[in-house]
């Protein structure tokens, strides 16, 4: 259950929204659900907080490429 997955990912990001596993796991969500757009929002959100977080950038190129960018 994609949205339900996505609206408790959001409520951990509104208590810590430095939260890198929930911004990849609701990026992956997203991606999964279709909606690459928000996933690479939230896979870039995560690499700012960790720029050496391979999950999110791996995910990021795949979520771009699902986009043809």
């Amino acid at each position: 259950d994609y949205e339900r997955a996505s609206t408790d990912y959001t409520a951990a990001l509104q208590l810590d929204p430095a939260n890198v596993p929930a911004l990849v796991n609701r990026g992956i969500v997203h991606r999964l659900g279709g909606r690459s757009d928000a996933a690479i929002a939230d896979f870039s959100d995560a690499l700012r907080h960790d720029p050496r977080n391979v999950v999110a950038l791996n995910s990021r190129g795949n979520a771009h490429a699902d986009l043809n960018q």
